[in-house]
């Protein structure tokens, strides 16, 4: 699961990543994982000042649409219309072609009561951790942590101690 270090998120499943006083808002690699085949984004708030979570659009995927929230108090400035012609691109780059607003903050102080990569991975169930290669793996979190799981999970992975 791609979890950029350098994003914060929300526990709805947006990032946001600040540029100054402006910042893009899109949803994670998770989200559009777990939506599906994309197929239409709809934003009609630009232009608009919104609080930190309201609604600022939806996303349609083949079978389910899900209403998009705003992370920090905002000024929508710009709708991604490249994303009217090209959707699949909130699946195939969500953190760089994909982004869906840019927006206008006011503060970094914002930030505080948004997650960081770390605690996104925990929310959705990923940590990460070193294999005995030294290079960076992601594993899945069991929250039952039945010895069939592990036994599958080591077997999978191999990057923790048996």
């Amino acid at each position: 699961m791609n979890v950029p270090e350098n994003l914060f998120y929300t526990a709805e499943h947006e990032w946001i990543r600040i540029e100054d006083e402006t910042a893009f808002v899109g949803i994670t690699d998770y989200a559009q994982s777990e939506l599906g085949e994309i197929v239409f984004v709809d934003v009609a708030t630009v232009g608009e000042s919104l609080k930190a979570g309201d609604t600022f659009g939806s996303i349609e995927a083949v079978k389910t649409v899900s209403d998009l929230f705003l992370p920090v108090d905002a000024d929508i400035l710009e709708f991604n219309e490249e994303l009217n012609d090209h959707p699949e691109w909130v699946n195939d780059d969500p953190y760089g072609k994909g982004w869906i607003i840019k927006i206008s903050v006011a503060g970094a102080s914002q930030t505080e009561q948004l997650l960081s990569a770390e605690k996104y991975q925990a929310l959705i169930g990923y940590q990460s951790c070193q294999n005995r290669t030294g290079s960076k793996n992601e594993k899945p979190i069991c929250q039952t942590f039945t010895d069939f799981y592990i036994f599958r999970y080591f077997v999978i992975c191999g990057c923790c101690p048996k």
